[in-house]
């Protein structure tokens, strides 16, 4: 009896097992552990504003970035981990505007539906939002307005 009880067990874990490979690996069908992301955000706004930047996700602080005018960026990159559940969020600041949202989720629906693929997702903010280049589009698409969080 304690033998079939031990063979059922591993049976069972091995079950398990294959589960959450699969699983992990249908998340994030067409990218991998291996592949480095980056997150691009450029500073487009109006009249010569800085841009203030503060990135961030549940494991690192990037510290406050301070993005010159007319171009100034800044560029962070990483790997998704295994569970991939790498999220980045930003807060965003000029004059006495302010933004907070999400600039990386490292699920298949972000990055490539959002993101249109490829290993980089760029932001530019502008005096009205903030817009998300769509690498398959070849454009950028407004996703959110200052004031959002």
């Amino acid at each position: 009896m304690k033998q079939s009880t031990k063979m059922l067990t591993c049976l069972l874990c091995c079950v398990l097992l294959f589960t959450f490979v699969f699983r992990c690996s249908g998340d994030i069908s067409q990218n991998n552990f291996l592949t480095r992301y980056h997150v691009k955000i450029i500073n487009e706004l109006a009249d010569g504003r800085y841009l203030d930047v503060h990135c961030k996700s549940k494991d690192d602080d990037l510290g406050l970035q301070h993005l010159g005018p007319n171009g100034g960026n800044y560029m962070f990159s990483f790997r998704i981990n295994f569970g991939a559940t790498t999220l980045f969020w930003c807060n965003f600041w000029y004059n006495y505007s302010h933004a907070v949202f999400k600039v990386f989720e490292g699920s298949t629906g972000f990055i490539v539906g959002m993101c249109g693929g490829g290993d980089t997702c760029t932001w530019k903010a502008q005096v009205d939002g903030f817009y998300l280049y769509n690498n398959e589009e070849q454009k950028y698409v407004y996703r959110f307005p200052w004031g959002s969080s």
